[in-house]
């Protein structure tokens, strides 16, 4: 792998998925068992690389900018320490590609029973907030008021939110194509980072439905080599 710039990116947009399993996976669960479930996930998934503490996993997990276009300042910082051979460790991580999937399925889970919310909260107020529906019990506004503006507020960032992973789909994809066209990547990493991508097409076409948009493009091409080309003109 010898242009690391391009592994880099790469990398960069895996640990982002990464962290937005783990997000999401965890984010029903109350503090202490989410940052158990936090701890035992970054020890498995990231052993061999730099270490982030547990306290500075939790506030990026917990940052307004985490499913931001731009990845977090601190974690593009992180990657840049990384060896070649902790990028060649976080490309060739085969385990990954099932959170992946996962990661997928549960965001637009969440965006169904959080439509589902939205609307009981719309249509029975009173009712929805005697019941603290979608919340956990910890969470319990004092107001109706506030309850109504906090289910509004997630359903826009959970709509959000899966937005931001099929556009990180995209990005990896597109990763992928400038990679290997520089000739980057060897075959173990294509493949493998092939059935990661594959990991995120087994669901890429259901956001759409659910957010009400047409798919511009698919995420992948599984009928030819050159898996990645889609839609970025004739091949020559």
């Amino acid at each position: 792998m010898a242009n690391q710039p391009n592994i880099r990116r790469i990398v960069l947009c895996l640990l982002r998925f990464d962290l937005w399993a783990a997000d999401t996976i965890t984010d029903e669960l109350s503090a202490l068992h989410r940052l158990e479930n936090i701890d035992y996930h970054f020890q498995r998934m990231w052993r061999g690389l730099p270490t982030v503490e547990l306290q500075v996993l939790d506030e990026w997990l917990r940052s307004p900018e985490l499913y931001h276009n731009q990845p977090l300042f601190a974690l593009r910082q992180h990657v840049e320490g990384f060896s070649e051979r902790q990028l060649n460790s976080v490309v060739m991580n085969s385990s990954a590609r099932t959170l992946y999937t996962r990661l997928l399925f549960k965001r637009i889970s969440k965006l169904v029973e959080q439509k589902a919310i939205n609307g009981f909260a719309t249509r029975h107020p009173d009712r929805a907030f005697e019941e603290s529906q979608g919340l956990l019990i910890e969470q319990r506004p004092a107001t109706r008021g506030e309850y109504l503006v906090i289910v509004a507020h997630r359903l826009h960032e959970t709509h959000l939110r899966l937005k931001a992973v099929i556009r990180e789909a995209r990005v990896f994809r597109d990763c992928i194509m400038i990679a290997t066209e520089a000739r980057d990547l060897e075959f173990p990493a294509m493949q493998v980072l092939k059935e990661k991508l594959e990991a995120l097409n087994e669901y890429y076409e259901d956001p759409y439905r659910e957010l009400g948009e047409e798919m511009a493009e698919r995420l992948m091409n599984t009928q030819i080599p050159e898996f990645w080309w889609v839609s970025h003109g004739p091949r020559w």
